[in-house]
């Protein structure tokens, strides 16, 4: 009878220490839920600010780019096809109209994305300014003189040994 008791009180202890193990990990569970929860809206709050960000990035990338309206009027025939792979694009158009004459330009600017659209913001500015600030209308001096702008730029916090590998080819 001993033995049968005793095997009872082992038992419900046993039941006893599994029930606050499940209780434990039922804690921990619901704990590590909700921590997921946070993080995941957290996560959504960083994604939907990044992805404002992004779509702000465009409209003052497309703000730089000649409107579609504006080649036209100035080429009959004229259109832009501007399919950039990211929201914004490190590939541009260039349009310029002074003295009588037009330049038209395609360019790829080193990276993607965002990085890439902020290389095209920068050389998009100096291909502007070289016709404009300098006066320069001959297509191999513009890219030139573009280059050394782009250059200047873009090294302007670089140590003398750090090489510039951002730019863009032109056509």
């Amino acid at each position: 009878g001993h033995a049968l008791l005793k095997m009872r009180e082992d038992l419900a202890e046993n039941e006893r220490v599994l029930e606050q193990k499940v209780e434990e990990r039922t804690e921990e569970v619901v704990r590590q839920k909700s921590e997921i929860e946070r993080k995941s809206l957290e996560l959504e709050e960083v994604y939907t600010q990044l992805k404002d960000s992004i779509y702000y990035a465009k409209r003052i990338q497309d703000n730089i780019l000649p409107t579609a309206q504006k080649v036209k009027r100035l080429l009959k025939d004229g259109f832009v096809l501007f399919k950039p792979k990211d929201i914004v694009s490190g590939d541009f158009y260039y349009f310029n109209k002074s003295e009588g004459s037009f330049w038209l330009g395609v360019c790829d600017c080193t990276g993607h994305g965002v990085p890439g659209a902020m290389v095209s913001v920068v050389c998009s500015h100096a291909l502007n300014g070289v016709v404009r600030d300098f006066g320069i209308y001959e297509p191999a001096e513009i890219l030139n003189k573009t280059v050394t702008l782009v250059t200047e730029d873009l090294a302007k916090n670089n140590s003398e040994d750090e090489e510039i590998k951002d730019g863009m080819d032109a056509s």
